[in-house]
């Protein structure tokens, strides 16, 4: 269900003022209408406010056209369609003729009905439904009128819109809309009362709560704020913000005291535009001192966003402040440091790995090339001696044709190096204990052992999920095998490497390289050997998210939350079984 809505609202705004009051307000889209601001075949407006509407993070919801039913031949549809088309949208708005059922004979009724069909069919093609206005002195005045005409129309591309009627008592209008569902695709929203007076949105809720009860888990079928009181910007948001209330999920950001910079960097405005349109998102975020100070919001709350700065909740903690909590949205990576309290309840945890793993695979694809290469010794032997040594030394390493690249772990980032390094000729030899014959065929890997990684390899990456098991599983015995001008890469954990051995091995072979992006601690502590080594590279952790790449991560828990919303399959939830094997 998408909060909307529709541009007569304000007759008088221009295209501008339409979006960014819509924007402001926090709806998910518009409907454009055809009367004033997008006309039937000015296809260039019609452009340009799908244009705007998208640039606001907005969805052009549905075209609101005046055109009336009425024409056996559909003549006069054509720039209708156009425009819709111009604009993008799924959902066109007609109306029903414009005689009220009592004054239709049968002749004039099968004359909306035959235009009904005949632009359904002109849309079809375009993969386009046309929608009646449920309105007063039209056939779909009331239920038994529109049911009537739709089922005479019989085309599976034609639907209808539903609106409460002033003159009818709230049951009455009930009853409408329950037959109604079987056609349903949108509800104009507005708080009338007799002789069209309008009130703040917030004083039907009694009626709208009715309404909303009806259409509960009857599909996609978007709800179009019409008109407001006084045609006032204010009270506008205010209704959108009331709809918001009563339809969307509550959400909260969570966070540690100084980490809430990240939270601004990884939920970009453009980011938390798209998770507005789903959930009712309290924006800034609660720290776990003041959980006591936010009992009541974060009592209601069905959904927490989260990244690094995620507070450690414990058990207790969350049951008592998060009684409703159904999931935790975390744009980052490793969840190893909270998840488990939440996992072990029941509250499902997804995620950023996947968004994560990109920047990081992507930063391992360009050392393994360079490294194959002789990048980091011949930079090191241009400088020390000659141009002419370091180009000599150079033309020994093998390149990257039919070389073979040592891959330790087929997780969500060794998995993504592999593919993309299916598009060089090297041969990959994967180290994954876990991972099945078939996965490592798909990744046009081939299964190898520790040992047969570090002897045959150029160029070795390390991407083994850190656990107790792993810590330290990467000695001198494995080191000492590497060959004379070989290359460790390790974005992984710093805990798997027992330093002292990579040290040794270092030394012993001083053609032998090693880029560290990761150390156990980090950084290393002064005074460390890796400092003076000249075959050792350090860089700042750099491999993971960083600059722009991080508001990838925050797009990608938005969508997860699109999608659980849905109903449909998510791609980064964690289980309590993954973190046995997760970094």
């Amino acid at each position: 269900m998408k909060i909307g809505f529709t541009t007569v609202t304000f007759r008088e705004k221009n295209l501008e003022e339409l979006v960014e009051i819509a924007a402001r307000s926090g709806a998910a889209g518009m409907e454009w209408g055809g009367d004033v601001h997008v006309a039937p075949g000015d296809l260039e407006t019609a452009r340009r406010a799908a244009e705007l509407t998208r640039q606001a993070g907005l969805e052009v919801l549905s075209y609101g056209s005046y055109y009336r039913t009425d024409d056996p031949e559909g003549e006069g549809f054509l720039p209708v369609l156009e425009s819709a088309k111009a604009l993008g949208v799924k959902l066109i708005r007609v109306w029903a003729g414009e005689k009220a059922p009592g004054q239709a004979e049968d002749s004039y009724r099968e004359r909306v009905a035959a235009s009904a069909r005949a632009i359904a069919d002109m849309a079809k093609p375009y993969g386009i439904t046309v929608a009646f206005e449920y309105h007063r002195n039209t056939l779909t005045q009331d239920a038994g009128s529109a049911l009537a005409l739709l089922e005479a129309v019989g085309r599976e591309n034609v639907k209808c819109y539903w609106q409460p009627n002033p003159d009818i008592t709230l049951e009455e209008n009930r009853a409408e809309l329950a037959k109604m569902l079987p056609y349903l695709c949108c509800v104009h929203v507005f708080h009338w009362t007799g002789a069209n007076i309008r009130h703040p949105l917030a004083e039907g809720e009694k009626d709208w709560q009715g309404y909303l009860a009806e259409i509960a888990g009857k599909g996609q079928v978007n709800c179009v704020l019409e008109f407001c009181k006084d045609d006032d910007d204010s009270q506008f948001i205010a209704d959108i913000g009331t709809l918001r209330e009563w339809l969307l999920p509550k959400a909260v950001f969570l966070s540690t005291a100084g980490a809430e910079n990240n939270l601004e960097r990884v939920f970009s405005p453009e980011v938390r535009g798209k998770l507005r349109q789903v959930v009712n998102l309290r924006e800034e975020p609660i720290l776990p001192e003041a959980l006591e100070e936010n009992r009541a919001v974060l009592r209601e709350a069905r959904f927490a966003f989260s990244t690094w700065g995620m507070p450690s909740l414990t058990k207790e903690q969350i049951e008592e402040y998060l009684p409703k909590l159904e999931t935790v949205f975390y744009g980052a990576g490793s969840v190893q440091m909270f998840a488990r309290p939440f996992l072990e309840q029941g509250i499902g945890v997804h995620s950023a790995w996947g968004a994560n793993a990109v920047p990081v695979a992507e930063y391992t694809l360009a050392q393994i090339l360079l490294a194959n290469k002789g990048f980091f010794q011949s930079v090191r032997r241009f400088k020390e001696e000659d141009r002419g040594r370091a180009a000599r030394y150079a033309g020994t390493f093998p390149g990257n044709y039919r070389v073979k690249v040592g891959i330790l772990g087929a997780g969500m980032i060794g998995s993504l190096v592999c593919k993309l390094l299916g598009d060089y000729h090297v041969d990959i030899l994967l180290y994954d204990p876990f991972a099945s014959d078939e996965k490592v065929a798909g990744l046009g890997a081939v299964r190898a052992s520790l040992e047969e990684v570090f002897e045959q390899c150029q160029t070795i990456s390390n991407h083994i999920a850190n656990n107790p098991q792993t810590q330290g599983m990467l000695d001198y015995r494995l080191f000492s095998r590497m060959k004379p001008n070989a290359v460790f890469l390790n974005t992984g954990r710093g805990a798997q490497v027992v330093e002292a051995d990579l040290v040794r091995a270092l030394k012993e072979g001083p053609g032998r390289t090693a880029v560290l992006d990761v150390t156990e601690p980090e950084p290393p502590v002064y005074g460390h050997e890796f400092y003076a080594l000249p075959n050792v590279l350090l860089t700042p952790h750099i491999a993971g998210s960083s600059g722009n790449e991080v508001e990838r991560m925050g797009a990608f828990m938005a969508e997860e939350c699109r999608r659980k919303l849905a109903g449909l399959a998510c791609s980064y939830e964690v289980s309590l079984s993954m973190l046995e094997t997760m970094a």
